[in-house]
């Protein structure tokens, strides 16, 4: 969300990720992963410096700095709710970067006539994650990210069935028909018994050990 405003209002922004190597990767291609995000969070000075510096040959650019104080009240609650424990004072923390992001969509709106609407995840974290903190009790670091890419690596299988380009009238009603198709495979899978017991065929009787002492056989 934030690079794409960035992207989209500063013509020289992909010239400074490329410079500072921070790459798009995955997400449709608009986005970061989490190794090349938190590259840009541990940039913001250098990103500030730069804006201003091209302030003074675009002068509009000075507008685009309550961008980067957004991005850095959100690096705050990185550190504070997204490892292994939970930071002092997260609820205050989250309350400033709503207020920050609320004042961010009527300044862009004013500045650039750019619309910032609030995404699924903005939301979860404006709304759900200062809750679901208070009730686990640890931060999100606990929760691993391995399960849920295993599980985006086994839908892509299913979905190369369906795929349609994300601007393809049809993309939400196939996205939902794999996603339908990947639940019922796995429900299937859980309910297919792991291992399957063997009756043993009439008159049969176990193997005598070859080992000739007691010893040897415990040694087997």
């Amino acid at each position: 969300m934030f690079v794409k405003i960035l992207i989209t209002l500063w013509p020289d922004f992909d010239s400074w990720l490329k410079l500072n190597y921070i790459i798009f990767r995955g997400y449709h291609g608009t986005g970061l992963d989490g190794n090349n995000s938190q590259r840009l969070l541990d940039k913001l000075d250098n990103l500030e410096v730069n804006l201003l510096s091209a302030a003074s040959i675009l002068p509009n650019m000075i507008f685009l700095q309550p961008v980067v104080s957004c991005l850095r009240k959100f690096s705050i609650i990185k550190t504070k709710g997204f490892s292994m424990f939970i930071g002092e004072s997260i609820a205050e923390s989250v309350l400033d970067f709503k207020k920050a992001f609320e004042n961010l969509q009527l300044h862009l709106l004013e500045k650039f006539n750019y619309q910032l609407n609030i995404s699924w995840k903005v939301h979860i974290l404006a709304c759900h994650l200062v809750p679901f903190l208070q009730h686990s009790q640890f931060g999100l670091g606990v929760y691993a990210e391995q399960a849920g890419e295993s599980a985006h690596h086994y839908h892509y299988q299913v979905w190369k069935r369906y795929k349609r380009r994300l601007e393809h009238n049809d993309y939400a009603k196939q996205l939902k028909k794999s996603v339908i198709e990947f639940g019922i495979n796995n429900l299937r899978r859980r309910a297919a018994p792991w291992r399957i017991a063997r009756r043993a065929p009439s008159g049969w009787r176990p193997r005598r050990s070859t080992c000739r002492s007691r010893s040897a056989r415990r040694c087997r």
